[in-house]
This record gives C-alpha cells, structure tokens and sequence, in this order.
C-alpha cells in the first residue's frame, strides 16, 4: 500500500515529530487503541501518536493514520477478529514483534482501570495479550 509507504517514509524523517511513533509501534498502538474498552477520542490518540502535537503535521498524515484505524477497526469486527500486524523484518527475514508490542502497551497504558476491570470481571476477561497476533 503506497500510503503506508509515504507515511512510514514521513514517520522516518527529520520531517516528523521528534517523539512521533515508527510504523511498527504505530499500528500496535492503533490495535491497541480499537481494542480498548472505552472509547478514546481520536485527538488524544492522534496526538500522542504523533509525539503530543498535532501543529505542524501535514493533513496527509494525519488522514493516512486516521484510515489505518479504520481498517484495524473494520478488522476487528469481522467472525473472527483478523489482526494484520505491521512488524519490523529482520535482515534475515524474522518478524520483529517488540515495537508493535510496545505501542499496544502504550495504548493499554491510557485507560489502565479500564481494562484492569474486564480481568476481573469473569465474564470479559479475555484480553488480547500484545503477542497474540504473533503467535498465530
């Protein structure tokens, strides 16, 4: 898909903002975002994602993030959920979960409670660990 290649380009360069996320952790982050419990309002995820601001980032951008929620979300909802993960390719062709991983973490991370409560509820506590996707 050419937009995620522009996008992973951006994301790279000294264009982008300096805490932004790489792709990889971008679309763990995003998976992470879809499976929350709670709503998250796409201005805080969005900024985060983009390193905490949203100022000097080409619309471009923030479209191209905003579609790939969407396909991750519009994933989710199939029978059964399919997750796609953008990992990292080792030079010897291994996938590289760890940064896609750390983004998932990063989203549980922003409604910690939340999700604490689907553990402990009995009945939805059946949380998709960061390296499930993986390990399929």
């Amino acid at each position: 898909m050419k937009e995620l290649a522009n996008l992973d380009t951006f994301l790279s360069s000294d264009e982008s903002p300096d805490d932004c996320m790489m792709l990889s952790d971008l679309d763990g982050y995003l998976t992470g975002i879809a499976c929350s419990p709670e709503v998250i309002p796409e201005p805080e995820w969005m900024a985060l994602a983009l390193g905490g601001t949203l100022v000097e980032v080409p619309e471009w951008v923030k479209q191209t993030i905003g579609a790939l929620f969407g396909n991750i979300l519009q994933k989710l909802q199939n029978d059964p959920p399919f997750v796609k993960p953008i990992f990292w390719l080792a030079p010897e062709g291994d996938a590289i979960a760890m940064d896609w991983c750390a983004g998932f973490i990063d989203a549980v991370s922003l409604r910690p409670r939340k999700r604490l409560r689907l553990t402990e509820s009995g009945t939805q506590g059946h949380l998709m660990p960061p390296h499930a996707p993986h390990a399929g």
